[in-house]
């Protein structure tokens, strides 16, 4: 740069380095073009989520690129994300989030289910079915809603959101969010800037990369005090009980 081209607001406004270089401590580098790419890890295996019909590349659920780089680099909703709206499951325990498992495995639609270990959602299981409009999110809640009741429980939470809920814990209700002017900016700089198989999604799971995952849902169930494991294991306890030395009860 040109010292007559030095304007520090500008600078600060274009410093996207600032915003990305903590993507370079994990698998992102740059390439001999000078463009950044990602190494590609041909498979989800350490995560606490099922995915089912999920596409390594998709315009429909491209959330690396929005929800990793859009909004984890560049702190904002992508215009995209406007109109994505999930039906969520809400499994009270261990046994009907197989049983949602189950449902999910027969349904050719985008979806995931699994534990919530994340510290901002209040509940211990989750499921997911992903849609691109209001209009579907609806029709899909309808379906979900009726499948929950007689393979499930009518007494299971089942309910149409809207986008990522990590967008809902900065920007607050959905119903409230605001499209930011600088968005189209960012993402152009990042088409510009990352190849495309940065936005690859590694779902792909095998047979015993599932088993593993039912397994570690099983654990967590135990380790929370999630009783109804005990149905999978003939009444025997994971984990040895501590013998007791107190009386009465």
């Amino acid at each position: 740069m040109l010292r007559a081209e030095y304007n520090l607001k500008q600078m600060l406004q274009v410093n996207f380095l600032e915003r990305i270089k903590h993507l370079f401590k994990t698998n992102y580098y740059i390439n001999e073009s000078g463009k950044i790419e990602r190494q590609f890890i041909d498979a989800e295996y350490e995560g606490p989520w099922i995915y089912k019909n999920v596409k390594p590349t998709s315009t429909f659920l491209n959330c690396i690129k929005w929800h990793h780089i859009v909004f984890g680099c560049f702190g904002c909703i992508p215009g995209e994300c406007f109109n994505c709206y999930k039906v969520v499951v809400r499994p009270r325990n261990i046994i009907e989030l197989l049983a949602l498992n189950e449902v999910q495995e027969e349904l050719d639609v985008p979806c995931k289910c699994g534990t919530e270990i994340r510290e901002y959602v209040t509940a211990m299981y989750g499921g997911y079915f992903y849609t691109s409009s209001l209009e579907e999110g609806k029709e899909r809640y309808n379906q979900i809603r009726k499948l929950v009741d007689e393979r499930i429980s009518p007494d299971t939470p089942v309910y149409l959101k809207r986008a990522c809920t990590e967008f809902e814990v900065k920007f607050g209700d959905s119903d409230k969010w605001v499209v930011d002017p600088n968005e189209k900016f960012y993402s152009k700089w990042i088409d510009e800037h990352f190849e495309d198989t940065c936005f690859r999604n590694d779902y792909k799971q095998t047979d015993y990369i599932k088993l593993d995952t039912i397994l570690r849902w099983v654990k967590y169930a135990a380790q929370n005090g999630d009783m109804s494991y005990l149905e999978l294991t003939d009444g025997e306890p994971m984990f040895e009980l501590p013998i007791t030395y107190h009386e009465g009860e």
